[in-house]
């Protein structure tokens, strides 16, 4: 557990630019579970009530060739958005869920700014494609739907 927080407090540290530290890329794998709990600064919060008030999620996009999902976050609070956790639901197009996932985007987005993010896709052998996205030549591939639902934002 303690080596779990540190390598966590390693990574926020270098997302957030901490002058202590050189600028080598380090890899760290982190699989946090519900009861992580996390500060390094105590001007930055974490938010869980009021998200979907807060924050507005739209413009999600993921191509069939692409190893990677983007998304426009829009800021509605008065604060920065330093990193968002949401749960994202892959649905095929009758509404059958095909895959579920927790994801967390490193991100600064000020109050009243929008900006795209991108993460890893679920999608590892490049078979799905989602439904509103440039149609694939490849006919085999399968479209999908999602919801998004916000459940964490640490704000300044």
């Amino acid at each position: 557990m303690l080596s779990l927080l540190r390598n966590t407090a390693l990574l926020l540290l270098l997302l957030l630019g901490s002058p202590t530290l050189s600028a080598r890329r380090v890899k760290v794998q982190h699989r946090a579970s519900a009861g992580d709990t996390l500060r390094l600064d105590p001007k930055l919060k974490e938010v869980t009530v009021g998200l979907d008030s807060a924050v507005r999620i739209a413009g999600y996009d993921k191509n069939r060739e692409s190893t990677r999902e983007s998304l426009f976050l829009s800021n509605t609070g008065t604060t920065a958005i330093r990193s968002i956790t949401f749960v994202i639901n892959y649905l095929d197009m009758e509404g059958r869920q095909l895959h579920k996932r927790r994801v967390t985007v490193p991100c600064l987005v000020p109050s009243g700014e929008t900006r795209r993010l991108e993460f890893k896709s679920w999608d590892t052998q490049n078979s799905f494609y989602y439904h509103r996205s440039r149609v694939p030549k490849r006919t085999q591939a399968t479209p999908y739907d999602v919801t998004i639902q916000p459940v964490l934002c640490i704000t300044e």
